[in-house]
């Protein structure tokens, strides 16, 4: 069985001192770019499906994006006003004993 070697390894195995660290440093920065490309970020994702999806779909998508509960509804907020309210008398009348 052959064993093959990759030409930037016998490179890195020949250079010493700041040339070393030069080869090491442009290997990593190629890895890191490699890895970004299979794992794009969530930023890059966000600006892939921007160009992707019209400026009318996008904006109909960030209006439904409100349909879940966030506690900030006018009819929420208008029952917490009235248990307030119930609570309130109810404490005076407590109070009044």
């Amino acid at each position: 069985m052959e064993w093959e070697s990759n030409s930037s390894d016998d490179e890195v195995d020949e250079l010493e001192g700041d040339e070393l660290v030069e080869s090491l440093q442009r290997e990593i920065e190629h890895e890191i770019q490699l890895l970004q490309e299979v794992e794009p970020t969530p930023s890059s994702q966000y600006e892939r499906l921007k160009t992707v999806v019209s400026a009318k779909e996008w904006e109909k998508a960030e209006q439904n994006q409100g349909f879940g509960y966030n506690g900030r509804g006018e009819r929420t907020q208008r029952k917490q006003c009235q248990e307030a309210r119930e609570n309130a008398k109810k404490d005076k009348i407590m109070r009044q004993r």
